[in-house]
């Protein structure tokens, strides 16, 4: 077995494990832990397979901490960040053993001639980015239906701050009560607050877990009677960030690390 075949294995594995942890993230918001405990030793004992073959032991030293390096952040990521679940760590730390770092014994190199050295970190910032590009597709939608409808985007909460109606439009979009409780990927950001006998819907800007959607959801539906089912909430696409990590993967090991590859075009030119 040479190098080259375990480049090649390695990758296929990446994919083929993170491809069905953003499949079945998407379809019931929850991965099996049996994936991870197949992919980290998997993809550890392949890393380990490539440097033997190598001979090269020195790379020991450099997977243990470039490995180190990723578990730490992936934990810390999961424990203070808001969008970090705790699939996606556990994505990242099992593409660190498998993937630290870009294979070199492939015919499939990233376009870019340098890039930071770090996999699953580049994975990271791909992912990010390319999530942050849905921003342009909230806000065009927005806009749309504006100008199709005629309809009021901010009707009841006219009075709210400037600045909240444009984190609106690039967040969020809305749609009917029902449409709201059948996609799983749609999070409300509306609630419920009952003032005496009077139930007054309120935005919240930050929703996060499951149980926060389903307990929203539910609590405006109840709250909703006859016509007001048809009503327009706002929501927000809570898509997995481990489908970003996969495609930002993809475009690691076809382009490279694009957040780095931007900073290191715009410093070249200083």
């Amino acid at each position: 077995m040479t190098g080259s075949s375990i480049d090649w294995i390695r990758v296929l594995v990446s994919l083929l494990f993170l491809g069905y942890a953003s499949w079945s993230d998407l379809r019931s918001r929850e991965v099996n832990d049996f994936v991870w405990v197949v992919f980290a030793p998997a993809g550890f004992l392949l890393t380990v397979l490539s440097i033997y073959l190598a001979r090269d032991w020195a790379l020991l030293a450099v997977f243990g901490v470039y490995a180190g390096f990723m578990i730490v952040l992936s934990v810390a990521l999961f424990y203070f960040g808001v969008f970090f679940a705790e699939a996606d760590a556990k994505a990242l730390i099992c593409l660190s053993l498998a993937m630290p770092w870009y294979p070199v014994a492939t015919p499939v190199h990233p376009l870019v001639s340098f890039v930071q050295p770090l996999l699953p970190l580049s994975a990271l910032a791909n992912g990010v980015l390319v999530e942050a590009g849905s921003i342009f597709y909230l806000l065009s939608r927005n806009i749309v239906w504006k100008f199709r409808t005629g309809g009021k985007l901010f009707g009841g909460f006219e009075n709210i701050p400037l600045w909240k109606k444009l984190i609106l439009l690039l967040i969020g979009y809305k749609v009917k009560i029902p449409e709201a409780e059948k996609k799983i990927y749609l999070y409300p950001l509306e609630d419920i607050k009952v003032k005496g006998r009077t139930a007054v819907p309120v935005l919240q800007i930050f929703v996060t877990h499951k149980e926060d959607r389903d307990m929203l959801v539910r609590k405006l539906k109840q709250y909703a009677r006859g016509r007001e089912l048809s009503r327009r909430i706002w929501v927000t696409l809570g898509l997995p960030l481990i489908v970003f990590i996969t495609i930002g993967f993809v475009l690691a090991l076809l382009f490279g690390d694009i957040i780095f590859w931007i900073i290191f075009q715009v410093l070249g030119r200083w």
